[in-house]
């Protein structure tokens, strides 16, 4: 009796064992599938690649030009033209599956550039200026640069003059073989500003030191000032005045700054030096009646005029005297330059 029921909780457990056997889910394996955005792509474009796969978990992606990713849908770009072979594995906690794709891409250009300006680099510049192109196209052979201001180039690295200010759209057209990309960039030039116009006129000039000189500015589109006279001195007053202690030929300059740039002026004046009278004589103290040799070692002189203080005069630069009486004789020496005047005496002596 103890047999029998032994043999029933056997088969009672073994028919247990074999429902459980059959309760247990079969492995579901995945299944590796997708597309492309297009078969035929172009260098340098974005590929879109459509992940269509089932029961898949993660994912590892080989684009044939020694990148990968784990993304789900990623996009690609491809740096040159070829056939490459896509490889896509989609993994699950049961085993993998893999699908390949052939993708053809063409080698094709790609227009793009930069460009920046001479005079500065702020985002705006003003009129005229002068812009460095520079061509950061790819696979191209060819090129055609459109300013948009009705000039045009094929030069590769062009430089452009603006004339005047606006705002310009740039296309750059790259060629290879029968293709061609086009791409284009805005360029904002302000309008030019006047330039400046240095002149100015000089009022008191001719004088005789120690001077002094105005000066009238006759400067236009200009904002500040510097004067140079000449002498080591210099102002930034719009209209100054100047006091020449010396005489002599001066050059006067005037910078003349504004928006527009700089503009410089000069204009030369004489200021006369004041003259200096001074003399020496020869043959002084002779026995009359006697000859005097008058030397004139005066400075600055335009006019003589000697008095030799015996009622006779000469206008000689350097005279002499014929002195027919003895006596004490006050020889005096005027020397005039510009209407300014100086004077000197000296005492003669004449023997009997």
């Amino acid at each position: 009796m103890n047999k029998h029921l032994f043999c029933v909780i056997g088969l009672l457990l073994a028919l247990l064992l074999s429902c459980q056997e059959e309760e247990k889910p079969a492995p579901l394996l995945p299944l590796a599938e997708f597309n492309t955005s297009q078969s035929d792509s172009l260098a340098n474009l974005l590929i879109e690649f459509e992940n269509k796969s089932t029961n898949a978990s993660s994912f590892i992606w080989d684009f044939g030009d020694g990148q990968s990713s784990t993304q789900k849908s990623p996009k690609h770009r491809y740096e040159q033209g070829g056939v490459y072979t896509v490889r896509l594995t989609a993994l699950n906690k049961d085993g993998s599956d893999v699908m390949t794709r052939t993708v053809r891409v063409a080698d094709v250009p790609l227009a793009d550039f930069s460009f920046v300006r001479f005079d500065s680099l702020d985002t705006a510049s003003r009129a005229p200026v002068e812009v460095i192109f520079k061509n950061l196209s790819v696979n191209a052979d060819r090129y055609f640069w459109d300013f948009g201001d009705g000039h045009t180039s094929s030069q590769g690295h062009p430089i452009h003059r603006y004339e005047q200010g606006g705002t310009y759209t740039v296309s750059l057209a790259a060629y290879k073989g029968g293709r061609v990309h086009r791409t284009e960039r805005s360029i904002a030039i302000r309008e030019a500003q006047p330039m400046p116009f240095s002149a100015f006129e000089i009022i008191g000039g001719g004088c005789v030191a120690p001077c002094e000189l105005s000066f009238v500015n006759n400067s236009k589109n200009a904002s500040t000032y510097v004067w140079d006279f000449g002498d080591g001195t210099s102002s930034e007053v719009k209209e100054p005045s100047k006091r020449y202690a010396k005489g002599g030929f001066y050059t006067i300059t005037l910078k003349a700054t504004g928006a527009g740039g700089t503009d410089i002026s000069t204009r030369s004046v004489n200021v006369i030096p004041r003259p200096v009278a001074k003399f020496i004589y020869t043959g002084g103290d002779c026995k009359a009646p006697c000859i005097v040799k008058f030397i004139n070692l005066s400075e600055n002189g335009e006019e003589y005029f000697w008095n030799f203080g015996d009622g006779t005069s000469s206008t000689d630069k350097e005279p002499e005297c014929r002195y027919a009486k003895a006596g004490l004789y006050t020889v005096t020496l005027t020397v005039r330059a510009a209407g300014v005047s100086a004077e000197t005496t000296q005492r003669i002596k004449i023997a009997e």
